[in-house]
């Protein structure tokens, strides 16, 4: 059996996970700033969450990074991310579910399925003049 992955067969050699946990965070983020959604630190797997925004049609401009471990993603604005298509979870760790310019929503998954052994830290940058309201929901376990 893999090392790292769930203990289906009840082998004891393997580690077990950990109870999921649930996060849900609302910030508001001035103009120009960076904010942490997410700081986790340990060994684990995110099963998902959202990053969402609205009445701001400003935001289509704002970006998500995430730190996995020691290495750092940097991702495209919004915009962008929709103008490629990046709908569907798990090509990328992140992708659009929501955009929605006209009565400004939108929303960005996180790919299930991530697995980190030291540290989950997720990111909102603020690329606009006015400040946002964000809202983000997060569910992970770590390994016990």
């Amino acid at each position: 059996m893999p090392k790292d992955y769930p203990d289906w067969f009840g082998q004891p050699q393997y580690p077990k996970w950990g109870t999921p946990t649930y996060v849900r965070v609302q910030e508001s983020i001035m103009a120009s700033a960076q904010e942490i959604l997410l700081e986790q630190y340990g060994k684990g797997q995110l099963i998902g969450g959202h990053i969402y925004t609205y009445n701001d049609s400003g935001s289509q401009e704002d970006s998500v990074y995430i730190t996995i471990d020691d290495t750092y993603f940097a991702f495209d604005n919004i915009r962008t991310l929709f103008e490629r298509n990046i709908t569907k979870p798990n090509l990328t760790p992140i992708y659009i579910v929501e955009y929605n310019t006209t009565q400004p929503r939108f929303c960005i998954g996180l790919s299930p399925g991530i697995i980190f052994d030291k540290k989950l830290i997720i990111y909102y940058k603020n690329n606009g003049a006015y400040g946002v309201y964000v809202e983000g929901q997060f569910m992970y376990y770590l390994i016990e």
